[in-house]
């Protein structure tokens, strides 16, 4: 249905941002959440009649590569002899807009590609032994439910804008809803109307941009805002300043001022911020306060973290783990930010073909190289049949992203467990920030008292591992043997569904002191033993995080990890930091070790 913007009722800041992206397409997109019903794709696709001529190309999420990239066109390459490239969705939208609904839902090979084309402004093709470099200036506009989970961290870097509608409707939003549908009834052509006002004051505001100014206080207002929200790195501040100046040439405005400062810090740093401003502070520096309320990009659970849950000012920084490191444990995980990967000839994302000989034929580099031998042969005839010679067969080579498990099950007894929980928390959280390079998904378990509970089943989602972690219970006694039994069960699981390996990280004192069984308690270590065992068979791999200060430390940490032939790590006073780096150190030396030849 072909409805004007103007006409879709509610989502005022969606249809907003929109707007200024249509003004300044350098803003490189718009995200738009909300929840089923809120008409976000038809927002969309309404936002296609402003364009004058633009493309406005839609790209499923579950688009395969050879339609998102492009690729070989076999067809024209067989008939001319030379290599000849089909353009793909990514390719066909430069200078335009590539829309996609539930961009949330995508793979990472399609976040990863079009963040890549995004940031260059390139579209890089390697496939088959050909190579092309397109050119791909486009903005991304992409909608999705926030209930469905996050939007990738890379790809949601890569656009300005971020904007969830929480709101219901409004009555009067909803009574012009009811007349739309009623409109409808009587054809489409009543409801088709017109945009020529909007699309009128969008170029009106095109032509001002170039001359709208930012003063040099104004840049450090930005930034002052940016640094107050935790915000990382200068790309949103730069995108800060473009919505700025966009939203002052819609005004009708040749320099910005403080409503369009407001507008940029609520659609492109607010989004980004990972810690609450103190306004207090802000206020008594003479700097602008940040919005009161939360980021519009954080679920109504996220706003309930209190403050204290921000990482320290040294934790921030990622402070190494101290020197009594094992050798188990690579000194630094800052240093392994690639993903670990391998080559394989027999399973994985197909990246090349090659001479030497492999289980799987490469069809379309084969007929490539039998196509350009035969065009260059002094006997080629039209319609002459194409013959592949044994030189011309080419096979294919795979390459493996080695993903990893990390369980972390957390001790929840005894007084120091809210401490061991919140640094669980932040290292949790940290790794699932980083899930979208190293591919690591999270599960936690916690155990007390007399049993063991999973708090969140293996998962990417921060949001969904930071609200376990909120409701864990403390306090009770020690069952340990039943924290290991539930992460091998959870480890069990997710290998017979075909996932990756796993990593126990065990953070407790080992003071275990509950059995399965109440009249076992002196049998609680045999226990512990035998799940070595299991923990040994299957494969699992284990990081014991000592709690306790040397002082006042029995050993038992340390005979845990014997037991499981784990790392250990001693961090008796661990901030989220120091937890993360020794985990995601152990984390890529198993999957180094885990990755297929």
């Amino acid at each position: 249905m072909n409805i004007p913007l103007e006409m879709i009722a509610g989502m005022t800041e969606a249809r907003f941002a929109l707007m200024l992206l249509a003004v300044d397409p350098g803003l490189k997109g718009a995200l738009i959440g909300g929840g089923p019903g809120r008409a976000k794709s038809l927002l969309a696709r309404s936002f296609a009649r402003l364009l004058a001529g633009m493309p406005f190309v839609e790209a499923p999420i579950a688009a395969t590569p050879d339609r998102l990239v492009g690729g070989l066109d076999l067809e024209r390459t067989l008939r001319t002899g030379r290599r000849s490239l089909a353009e793909g969705l990514i390719a066909r939208s430069h200078g335009g807009f590539l829309y996609a609904d539930s961009v949330n839902l995508a793979d990472a090979r399609w976040t990863r590609t079009v963040a890549a084309a995004l940031n260059s402004g390139v579209l890089r093709i390697e496939r088959d032994g050909f190579s092309a470099a397109p050119p791909a200036e486009f903005a991304l506009i992409g909608t999705y439910d926030p209930g469905d989970g996050d939007i990738d961290s890379q790809l949601a870097d890569s656009v300005a804008m971020h904007v969830i509608e929480e709101a219901p409707p409004a009555l009067s939003e909803r009574l012009q809803v009811l007349s739309l549908a009623a409109r409808r009834e009587t054809g489409p052509s009543r409801i088709a109307g017109d945009d020529g006002g909007l699309r009128n004051r969008i170029d009106r505001a095109r032509s001002r941009l170039p001359r709208v100014t930012v003063a040099p206080e104004q840049y450090r207002e930005l930034s002052a805002a940016a640094l107050r929200l935790g915000v990382e790195g200068h790309r949103a501040e730069i995108f800060a300043v473009r919505v700025a100046r966009a939203h002052a040439a819609l005004g009708d405005r040749d320099a910005i001022d403080e409503r369009d400062i407001d507008a940029a810090v609520r659609l492109t740093l607010a989004p980004r911020a990972r810690t609450r401003p103190d306004s207090s502070a802000s206020s008594a520096s003479g700097e602008r306060p940040a919005p009161a309320t939360a980021p519009n990009n954080q679920s109504r659970d996220d706003r309930r973290i209190p403050a204290q849950d921000a990482p320290a000012p040294d934790e921030a920084l990622g402070t190494s783990p101290p020197a009594n490191s094992p050798s188990r444990v690579a000194p630094s995980a800052r240093r392994q930010r690639t993903r670990a990967q391998t080559l394989s000839w027999t399973r994985g994302r197909y990246v090349r073909a090659d001479t030497r000989k492999a289980p799987k034929v490469a069809l379309e580099a084969t007929l490539l190289a039998a196509a350009i031998s035969h065009g260059r042969s002094n006997n080629r005839r039209p319609g002459r049949a194409l013959l592949a010679r044994p030189s011309d067969l080419r096979y294919k080579q795979f390459r493996v992203d080695s993903g990893l498990l990390v369980i972390f099950a957390i001790d929840a007894s005894g007084s120091m467990a809210v401490n061991r929980i919140h640094h669980a928390k932040g290292a949790a959280l940290r790794l699932l920030q980083d899930a979208y390079r190293r591919r690591f998904s999270v599960a936690v378990v916690a155990f007390r008292g007399n049993s063991a509970e999973t708090l969140l089943a293996p998962t990417r989602s921060a949001s969904l591992a930071k609200r376990a972690l909120d409701e864990a219970l403390v306090g009770g006694g020690t069952p340990l043997a039943a924290g290991i039994r539930e992460s091998l069960e959870i480890a069990r699981r997710a290998r017979l569904a075909g996932g990756p390996p796993a990593l126990m990280v065990l953070v407790t004192d080992g003071c275990a002191n509950v059995a399965s069984r109440p009249d076992a308690r002196e049998a609680v270590w045999e226990e512990i033993e035998s799940l070595a065992v299991v923990a040994r068979r299957d494969e699992v791999s284990a990081l014991v995080i000592d709690t306790t200060k040397p002082l006042f430390s029995t050993g038992a940490a340390e005979r845990l990890a014997r037991s499981l032939g784990a790392s250990y790590v001693r961090l008796p006073r661990a901030g989220d930091a120091a937890v993360y780096e020794s985990v995601a150190a152990a984390g890529e030396m198993v999957r180094g070790r885990a990755a297929p030849a």
